[in-house]
């Protein structure tokens, strides 16, 4: 839902006319979250939500269907964002049904790793049956990174395909360079095995015997049986004093915390864009990350970071590097800074999102768009 708001906030900013509203299932979502929501809607966006059964990817919402079968007519564009779930398949089906133009946004669900991970049987028949179709029929088909495209190719030849990144807001930032070592790792993101915390604690063991004062920050938060898991595998690491579990941050507790740091680290297995990335580079913060998160193509030109395999020592090594190579460190935080103020600016990436609407909708406007 983040990445939808930021997107609508930078599409209607670079085109005013248009009018967006934003269909989803209210499956999880507080009174007091969905007001907040609200609250956030830019200026010509309106809400609709609907209640849904099942829980995960394959939960159905009867009414959110009906109500997008009988109002798909109405609208120039409908944007459908992710796959492999029967609401967004079914709204693919409506609009086609209602002969409005439709974008698919696949956020990742057509990498190896999606395939390769929980329910493969169902996911192979699910897209076989339904997903390959929605594709082929989409006008155009958005992915946000180059390596998110590149996975995708190899399901097949799809719609036109455009590689447009998510917009993010950057922040002025006061980042303190206290008169000490570098010595704060830092790693922001939700508590899963997905993310690499099985590599990156013992890196983290390796590299304390070469920089002892090293320390690392585990900010996020995840099912209770993983945190605990983690929390075991720190203490069999002997690494209790060295690791601090934050728990979920926000705000202004999560500026401190990128602020305070010196390095950031992200080893994860799958990552389709990697939004907590783009907030440490916007932090000034030199990134380590694997592959397998798709911007590091964007991060490895601009120089903005180190991009290693997936294992112990590369990691430890990386982290190494820049903890005692501050000047370096330094230059690579500046460089983040630019590639976020330039090539995710909301402005840049709102004036191409309305152009590919454009493109997308054919001989409508698209001035009006579900998404």
């Amino acid at each position: 839902m983040r990445s939808t708001l930021a997107n609508c906030r930078a599409l209607h900013a670079a085109a005013p006319e248009t009018r967006t509203t934003l269909v989803a299932a209210r499956r999880g979502l507080t009174a007091a979250w969905e007001s907040r929501l609200r609250d956030h809607l830019p200026s010509g966006m309106d809400l609709e939500l609907f209640p849904a059964v099942g829980t995960g990817a394959f939960s159905f919402s009867r009414r959110l269907l009906r109500w997008v079968r009988d109002s798909a007519e109405g609208f120039d564009l409908v944007v459908v964002r992710t796959m492999f779930n029967p609401v967004t398949t079914g709204a693919a089906w409506a609009a086609r049904k209602a002969r409005v133009p439709y974008v698919v946004v696949p956020h990742g669900t057509l990498s190896r790793y999606t395939f390769g991970h929980r329910r493969t049987v169902l996911k192979k028949v699910f897209f076989s049956m339904f997903g390959a179709s929605m594709l082929r029929n989409a006008s155009a088909i958005r992915y946000t990174t180059e390596a998110e495209m590149k996975e995708a190719e190899r399901l097949g030849s799809f719609s036109p395909a455009v590689v447009l990144p998510h917009p993010f807001e950057s922040r002025e930032r006061n980042r303190p360079r206290a008169r000490r070592e570098p010595s704060r790792v830092l790693f922001l993101s939700r508590l899963h095995p997905k993310k690499g915390l099985d590599t990156l604690l013992p890196a983290f063991a390796e590299l304390r015997r070469a920089v002892p004062r090293a320390r690392l920050t585990v900010a996020g938060s995840g099912p209770k049986p993983y945190e605990e898991r983690i929390a075991s595998r720190i203490g069999e690491l002997g690494l209790e004093s060295a690791v601090t579990l934050a728990g979920f941050v926000g705000g202004e507790r999560k500026d401190r915390l990128l602020e305070g740091s010196d390095v950031f680290v992200l080893p994860s297995r799958h990552e389709n864009f990697g939004i907590a990335v783009v907030e440490a580079m916007d932090a000034g913060l030199p990134v380590v990350i694997t592959r397998r998160v798709d911007i590091w193509r964007d991060v490895e030109r601009a120089g903005a970071g180190l991009v290693v395999d997936r294992a112990v020592r590369p990691l430890a090594e990386a982290l190494r590097t820049l903890l005692l190579d501050p000047a370096r460190a330094l230059k690579m935080g500046q460089a983040g800074q630019q590639v976020v103020r330039e090539r995710y600016a909301p402005g840049r990436i709102g004036s191409e999102l309305a152009a590919f609407y454009r493109d997308a909708a054919g001989a409508r406007s698209a001035s009006r768009t579900l998404a």
